[in-house]
């Protein structure tokens, strides 16, 4: 229901929910893989969903007891928190020192590193703080060395008993499902006495198990000799997700996205998460099927749910080999409505690394179609640009594609000469006049005085409620994507009432200066010390 049917939560029931979320985690009854998943999955959306302006009022009511918003074991969600820390951090202005106590427990309970491209994004107390607290990097030559060792095990063991206590144990190293794709890749086979492994090892158990298996394939693809090698390995993951039912594709992915990896092990690691995505055609079949027979609109359908449960007969999901009836629940949730937080995660890892943009451009390309079944895609194009608005100055082609896959479903809430900009070829560049800038504040301004709202639109299921929360950030998201640098959209804006009040009526001019102030202040710093600047020459 959080997750696919309720709008407008307080942050203080996201919040208290994923504490919740985090008890029933660590209950030996949520070890079954479909529990487990959507536990985490919710966890996930509601970290990922925390509005920039509700995640310090809302965090600090458990500094004193931090844990209760960590999780235990999970360190893709906890590393998901420091993610939207840091993105709330830098969007609202912040002093990042107030969450040293939170990054201290997550630090403690799952400890982990950033590679110098993520941290180089963080505000600067966080990044201090992960520089600081060093943590030591695995030899992946010896994970393969280990890798290998186990299956030297699995070759010279023939008494099932024996197997069992030796790979089924707590405690026993997290090398078992590296161990079932050197099997696949050797053998294209898996031994049933596999499946009862992975049965005792649990679903929560599992997931150290995949951050191995992670670092492992990225270890094998950068000493690979390409070519058909590689080739092999991608189809025995693949086999691994939709043949074996061992892990889920959405699991996968955001854990190979969050894993550690700099220099050329990270194209490497984005590499990988490409090939998985798109290699085989699972996925894509189903997100273009999903695209194509459903509608995000379900407050205005009446056989939603019918739709639905149509969709899961054709594809259904197996969480164990033994449902042999594939696994088919009446359940609001499948793959590619999991896979969208995932995605997110998935395009902010690849903006960090500017030798993988044609990848992501690729990726948007076959699945941004998704984008329309977003809760709050203005939103998360706003973060994005915001965020990263230094490393994507230099990137306006780009940024006019991630608008497109983003909004490709909303481009009316666009304005019409961006609308008509998305439409000319990629590589060319806009330079908006003054007339642009004078249109926009003045939609603001209408908007805001009740006369050109949208009244079209029922604000119970739209991501803001209400019409002027909406103009705000869909203009801040137009400026940020236009392929002038913040400098030239400043001064923009504030030209149109230095050098366009003869076009104001003079009893709105505070208006409009009202509302060009709300947009600046809503914009990266880059934008709004264009004002200094000005304030600055006119003395």
């Amino acid at each position: 229901m959080f997750s696919y049917r309720m709008h407008h939560i307080h942050p203080h029931y996201r919040v208290q929910l994923l504490s919740h979320l985090h008890s029933l985690a660590a209950v030996p009854q949520a070890n079954q893989t479909q529990l487990h998943l959507c536990v985490e999955s919710t966890a996930l959306r509601l970290i990922t969903g925390l509005g920039s302006k509700d995640v310090q009022p809302e965090l600090s009511r458990f500094l004193t007891e931090p844990k209760g918003i960590v999780s235990a074991e999970s360190e893709e969600l906890n590393r998901a928190l420091i993610l939207t820390l840091a993105r709330a951090t830098h969007v609202t202005g912040t002093d990042g020192t107030w969450c040293h106590e939170l990054l201290a427990t997550i630090a403690q309970s799952t400890p982990h590193a950033w590679a110098p491209q993520t941290l180089e994004c963080f505000p600067r107390a966080m990044a201090e703080f992960f520089t600081q607290h060093v943590v030591p990097k695995e030899n992946k030559q010896q994970l393969k060395k280990a890798v290998e060792e186990e299956n030297r095990k699995w070759a010279s063991m023939n008494n099932e008993n024996d197997i069992m206590a030796h790979f089924g144990v707590p405690g026993a190293p997290p090398l078992f499902l590296c161990l079932l794709w050197r099997m696949l890749l050797d053998t294209n086979h898996i031994s049933p006495i596999a499946y009862k492994i992975l049965e005792r090892i649990g679903a929560r158990a599992l997931s150290a198990h995949l951050r191995k298996f992670c670092d492992c394939l990225v270890f094998e693809f950068s000493n690979s000799p390409g070519g058909q090698h590689v080739n092999k390995c991608v189809d025995t993951v693949n086999d691994m997700i939709w043949k074996y039912n061992i892990v889920t594709i959405d699991r996968l992915v955001l854990c190979l996205a969050l894993r550690t990896q700099e220099g050329s092990e990270a194209q490497v690691c984005s590499f990988i998460i490409q090939l998985v995505l798109l290699k085989a055609s699972e996925f894509r079949t189903r997100v273009q099927d999903f695209v194509k027979d459903n509608s995000p609109d379900h407050w205005n359908q009446t056989n939603w749910h019918e739709k639905h449960l149509e969709f899961q007969r054709k594809y259904p999901e197996k969480f164990a080999p033994e449902e042999q009836s594939g696994g088919y629940h009446p359940n609001f949730g499948n793959v590619c409505l999991r896979f969208l937080p995932v995605f997110d995660i998935v395009i902010h890892r690849f903006l960090e690394i500017p030798q993988v943009t044609k990848s992501l451009e690729i990726l948007l390309e076959h699945l941004g179609c998704l984008y329309k079944f977003h809760d709050r895609p203005v939103t998360y194009l706003y973060n994005t640009l915001h965020y990263y608005e230094s490393k994507l100055r230099e990137r306006p082609p780009f940024k006019k594609k991630l608008v497109a896959a983003v909004l490709g479903s909303l481009k009316e809430t666009l304005s019409e000469p961006y609308q008509a900009f998305l439409k000319t070829n990629s590589e060319e560049i806009w330079l908006p006049e003054l007339d642009y800038y004078i249109q926009m504040i003045k939609r603001v301004v209408e908007v805001i005085n009740g006369s050109n709202s949208n009244s079209s639109t029922d604000w119970r299921f739209n991501e803001f409620p209400n019409a002027g929360a909406h103009i705000l950030y869909t203009t801040c998201v137009e400026l940020m994507a236009l392929s002038a640098g913040p400098k030239a959209i400043a001064n923009g804006l504030l030209d149109v009432v230095a050098k366009g009040y003869v076009m104001i009526p003079s009893a709105d001019i505070h208006q409009w200066i009202n509302a060009i102030g709300l947009v600046l202040s809503a914009l990266p710093i880059s934008y709004w010390n264009v004002l200094h600047e000005r304030v600055d020459i006119n003395k």
